[in-house]
């Protein structure tokens, strides 16, 4: 199925960080997939990064309705699923 999404980086350039690559890949992987899944009609994502003290931080947004309060208290409890 076409999904027609936008996707944007929002900065210049990647920061660099040293990570497993395998697990680097599957982690964008899903966060892009879930964006493709549960964003908006049409999906609007956005890619970042930013680097403070020496710590990387990569992030990605999109139009989709998110997480209730409820849900995002739920979000690191082991065996839930959304």
């Amino acid at each position: 199925m076409e999904k027609q999404a936008e996707i944007r980086f929002n900065g210049s350039q990647w920061p660099q960080a040293h990570a497993h690559a395998p697990w680097v890949e599957e982690i964008w992987r899903n966060y892009l997939n879930n964006a493709l899944q549960y964003g908006g009609t049409p999906p609007a994502i956005v890619l970042g990064a930013s680097c403070d003290d020496g710590q990387v931080t990569y992030w990605i947004s999109d139009n989709g309705a998110g997480l209730d309060a409820e849900a995002r208290a739920e979000l690191f409890q082991p065996f839930i699923r959304f």
